[in-house]
């Protein structure tokens, strides 16, 4: 089925640290919701290195996934791509290690603005509940976030990706959002969505990020 017109659609902060407690409270079940996050697209990047020409850059970057209760209290995960904190201290060399690489999960991935695209399950990253830290190992597949969802809730999908800069402030390439409106039984019941969310060319570069939320069963 189709959602309804998103609430919101922003390039908004995504580093929310989730509360508010179980999603199912005061009610039978919920719906055990996966938000997959399928592909980056960068493109237009402008960040000429000496090493290497200008549309490449080293990135790192946050996944969220929240629920979002009526109230506004959110629970869900982030998922971190290198380090968002002090993130020069392990850049292991310029322009970065390949996005697919097994090694070297704290470190800046290189992109290029000319490649058709960068799936998320191939690069290592952290479980957490906050951008800062991680809270897990970093490993690849692990681009799908779980929650429980119950009618009346809506769904907060976000990435943050930015650009490493060694003598200037770090640059923002992708940060995009999504807010669904709150989700009744029967749209809960059989969801299954795709979408696209843009960030258009802010001057240091732009991105596309494919992603889906799906039902998958029900929490008990």
């Amino acid at each position: 089925m189709r959602l309804r017109t998103a609430a919101t659609v922003a390039a908004a902060l995504i580093c929310l640290v989730p509360a508010g407690g179980p999603a199912h409270a005061g009610a039978d079940f919920a719906y055990r919701i996966h938000v997959t996050f399928g592909e980056y697209l960068p493109y237009s990047i402008d960040d000429c290195m000496a090493e290497s020409a200008c549309d490449y850059a080293e990135v790192y970057g946050s996944l969220s996934a929240q629920r979002v209760a009526p109230g506004g209290a959110t629970s869900g995960q982030v998922r971190n791509i290198g380090r968002f904190v002090n993130p020069g201290d392990t850049w292991c060399g310029s322009p970065g290690i390949e996005w697919s690489a097994g090694v070297g999960g704290d470190c800046l991935k290189r992109v290029n603005g000319k490649a058709p695209s960068y799936a998320f399950a191939d690069v290592l990253m952290c479980r957490s509940s906050t951008y800062k830290t991680c809270e897990s190992a970093r490993n690849k597949h692990m681009n799908t976030v779980e929650l429980a969802v119950v009618p009346g809730d809506a769904v907060y999908v976000g990435v943050h990706i930015r650009d490493y800069d060694e003598l200037s402030p770090d640059d923002d390439i992708c940060k995009v959002a999504l807010t669904t409106p709150a989700l009744t039984d029967a749209e809960l019941s059989d969801l299954d969505e795709s979408g696209e969310l843009h960030d258009m060319d802010s001057g240091d570069g732009g991105c596309l990020i494919r992603y889906s939320i799906k039902k998958t069963g029900i929490f008990l």
